[in-house]
């Protein structure tokens, strides 16, 4: 617990981690760049052998005892026949049809299975004794699974504990919530959407208004949905539903709070990014979306929810799509500041969301700050006007770099610009004639040097004269369910 919430800190923050580095791990490789055999680490007693042969890593004359090849889980216990019982028989199955397969193709894959496990390996004994770690070597983590799962998915009751601790979350935020999320989508777009976290989000800014506390909720989002947005159905109803949620329509996040809170700077409160960036071919500028495919919550630096469920009912209720997600609380606290005042934050959110946040911004220092050797260099490092997300003059520097990134990207693309397109055919007129500008130009070249990282606003206005609900067609066809 944290000392906002009167309770004692167990946890001091001197407690001892261990701050060995493996800077002894080697790796080399040879002429065609696969990995060798072996990764030399502290000691000799500790060569791994990664690199294996599948075409020998079987051996048939080895016939497993029912219990010794029962598949567990880390409880110890069974897990579902989804495979076979027999990891031999299945193995055996794999040469067999791996066999069928060209020399040529057998050897690239084997080099790119080769060089694949022997990096996983690598990263993770780089990184192992990095973590922050208490004196006896466990970790610092106190972590809950959480799921959405259903009768059709794994047999059992509907489970949404992912959707249950979202809320939780939310509505025991103190200071500010911060979402990285493919999609976003909640039941103030209608339409039979049932799950409540952007609802959720509404209550939370609304309270904070009302009892003059100083609070922020930032949601970073695709800049537009995968696919084609112009003509196909699928992109077009999936923006219907999340302009539906976040600012269009009597229930809309921000008509909402516009309503609820008439004098409400909603800007202060409520924000919404992408993320962008660009590059040349044949000497043109070409300009495009980094898509969020991330589904992470940070709230006050102190938990973090992070997995494989997107923010709408498929991945939600349980009823759906399956997801799996982990909630993450950190017992090591560290001293920060919120709203100018300190502000004790668990160190891996913490952490965390300061990585994310100064590469989103452009921070040259990024890979200086996360799981140093010792926690308390982290803050040595720190210079970046992004720490206190509350401050007023930080989240000015951070709305900065994102409106001249958005300015810089609306002048590039002109009349095709995301910022300027309210209907689908003006957008297809403009990309006809659309001409790409040419990086040797000076001027286009100090406009894009002008770019600070990646991170740009989301275009609220995007086809706002453009009805993208699903037509009666449509809806005849396929189910709204599988939108959203």
């Amino acid at each position: 617990m944290y000392p906002e919430d009167k309770q004692k800190d167990d946890i001091a923050t001197d407690i001892p981690i261990e701050q060995k580095c493996s800077d002894d791990i080697k790796t080399r490789f040879d002429q065609n760049g696969v990995t060798e055999k072996k990764f030399v680490c502290e000691s000799e007693d500790r060569v791994e052998h990664v690199r294996t042969d599948i075409s020998s890593s079987v051996d048939p004359e080895i016939q497993p005892s029912g219990e010794e090849t029962s598949c567990k889980d880390l409880n110890g216990g069974i897990l579902p026949d989804i495979v076979s019982a027999d990891p031999v028989e299945t193995a055996n199955h794999l040469k067999r049809s791996a066999a069928e397969f060209h020399p040529i193709c057998q050897a690239a894959a084997q080099r790119e299975v080769n060089l694949a496990m022997s990096q996983l390996y690598y990263n993770f004994s780089r990184n192992f004794d990095l973590v922050p770690r208490l004196a006896d070597g466990s970790g610092t983590c106190r972590i809950q699974v959480l799921r959405s799962v259903g009768k059709w998915s794994i047999g059992t009751k509907t489970e949404s504990s992912i959707l249950n601790s979202y809320i939780e979350a939310i509505h025991n935020s103190h200071r500010f919530i911060y979402i990285e999320n493919q999609f976003f989508i909640g039941s103030n777009a209608g339409d039979g959407v049932q799950n409540s976290i952007p609802q959720a989000l509404v209550e939370r800014i609304i309270r904070a208004y009302e009892n003059k506390q100083d609070f922020r909720v930032i949601v970073i989002i695709p800049l537009h949905p995968n696919g084609d947005f112009l003509d196909a159905s699928k992109a077009k109803v999936v923006m219907h539903y999340e302009y539906a949620t976040i600012n269009r329509g009597i229930n809309s996040m921000m008509e909402q709070l516009k309503k609820r809170a008439p004098n409400i700077n909603i800007q202060s409160f409520l924000s919404f990014y992408c993320l962008r960036n660009w590059g040349v071919i044949n000497n043109k500028v070409v300009c495009e979306q980094i898509y969020v495919h991330c589904k992470l919550l940070i709230v006050d630096d102190r938990v973090v929810i992070v997995g494989s469920a997107n923010i709408n009912d498929r991945s939600m209720l349980g009823l759906r799509d399956s997801e799996v997600a982990i909630r993450i609380e950190d017992t090591l606290h560290v001293e920060s500041r919120m709203a100018g005042l300190p502000h004790t934050v668990g160190f891996l959110p913490h952490s965390l969301r300061l990585k994310l946040m100064r590469q989103h911004a452009g921070d040259a220092k990024l890979g200086e700050i996360f799981f140093p050797q010792c926690y308390y260099c982290m803050f040595h490092f720190i210079s970046s006007d992004i720490i206190d997300i509350l401050d007023p003059l930080s989240f000015a520097r951070w709305r900065e770099i994102s409106s001249r990134n958005s300015s810089v990207f609306d002048e590039i693309e002109a009349g095709m610009s995301v910022y300027r397109c309210n209907t689908i055919q003006q957008y297809k007129k403009a990309l006809e004639g659309y001409i790409h500008r040419s990086y040797l130009d000076p001027e286009v070249q100090m406009s894009l040097g002008e770019i600070q990282g990646v991170v740009a606003d989301w275009p609220q206005n995007f086809f706002q004269k453009e009805d993208l609900s699903p037509t009666i067609a449509t809806r005849a066809l396929v189910p709204n369910e599988l939108w959203f």
